[in-house]
């Protein structure tokens, strides 16, 4: 992954790797345009709808 954030020169922005989400099982679904709180301190995701 940090390999393509740099060559795009966005190494700036939080990347989540690594997760279960959409056709998967169990199924997480990301609202599209949600608010999102990234805390790599604590390894922990929050989303907002």
């Amino acid at each position: 992954m940090r390999r393509v954030l740099k060559e795009a020169g966005r190494e700036d922005l939080p990347v989540v790797t690594n997760v279960d989400f959409g056709h998967t099982s169990p199924q997480l679904t990301l609202p599209l345009g949600a608010r999102v709180r990234l805390d790599g301190g604590t390894g922990t995701v929050t989303v907002w709808p």
